[in-house]
């Protein structure tokens, strides 16, 4: 009700102030969670296979747009994940010399040590294993973090072949995401529309840290940010929310415009009989 929208800012105010004091406190121990959590879920898959260091998902951010109203999670996982072979080819056209060359510089350097590394542990495999190139760091520390950097950049190295055709792969891809923004029409060429896509698409250790920068900046967003924003929370929450019979109050964009709500004197909006439609 429109009488009580100031009560319920002020309100909204303090459990954004409460929520922030209380992240304040909690703050340092989440972190500690979420770096070992992220240390043990994530350590045995960059260990055995460092290229995928290179790896892309979805953000956050992404979830948010593409998923429908009402889909169901399972559902949508699935279409997503359909479309991450695609998403990775968009990105992959694009031409990137420049971190190419410094990626194969990289990649000749490091494998060149190794290759030298590995043939004095042939020669004299007893002797060198011990043998301490630097204080306390023996030709097996060398050859594992080498190697490691080796394969890093040798899997960020595009493809030779890949065939410039952007129009094609995004539209493919726009069928599993039902994303394709018309301001991005005509222009899925460009660097500009492939770095807007990469802020939806982007390194999962990128993602990662911003995830546990997060941590740190929420509790400023909901003392400081969010409070002046209460105001427009509470009025679209008025705006938006209807009520249907068997299910309460719904945001309307989830009845998809079905049958146009009903307004009643009392304040209620009560979806229509389909003979009212």
């Amino acid at each position: 009700k429109a009488s009580q929208q100031e009560y319920l800012k002020e309100e909204l105010q303090k459990r954004f102030m409460l929520a922030g004091f209380l992240n304040i406190i909690l703050s340092p121990f989440l972190v500690a969670y979420f770096l070992l959590l992220y240390f043990f879920r994530y350590f045995n898959e960059y260990k055995t296979s460092p290229g995928s260091l290179g790896a892309r998902q979805y953000t956050p951010m992404a979830d948010w747009k593409f998923r429908e109203y009402n889909e169901l999670y399972h559902l949508f996982q699935r279409r997503i994940g359909l479309s991450a072979g695609l998403a990775d080819k968009y990105i992959n056209q694009f031409p990137k010399e420049g971190t190419n060359i410094f990626l194969r510089f990289v990649a000749f350097v490091s494998g060149s040590f190794v290759a030298v590394l590995a043939l004095l542990t042939i020669f004299d495999p007893e002797n060198f294993f011990n043998f301490e190139i630097t204080h306390e760091r023996t030709a097996l520390f060398y050859i594992t973090i080498l190697g490691a950097v080796w394969t890093v950049c040798k899997n960020s190295v595009s493809d030779d072949y890949n065939v410039f055709d952007p129009e094609k792969t995004i539209s493919e891809l726009a069928s599993y995401t039902h994303y394709l923004p018309d301001e991005w029409n005509g222009r899925y060429h460009t660097e500009e529309v492939k770095n807007e896509f990469c802020k939806l698409y982007n390194l999962r250790i990128i993602i990662l840290l911003r995830e546990l920068a997060s941590l740190v900046l929420t509790p400023f967003i909901l003392w400081f940010s969010l409070p002046k924003s209460a105001d427009k929370i509470v009025e679209f929450f008025r705006e938006t929310s209807v009520y249907v019979d068997g299910l309460g109050y719904v945001c309307k964009y989830a009845m998809f415009g079905v049958n146009e709500p009903k307004e009643f004197p009392e304040g209620k909006v009560q979806q229509g009989s389909s003979k009212q439609a």
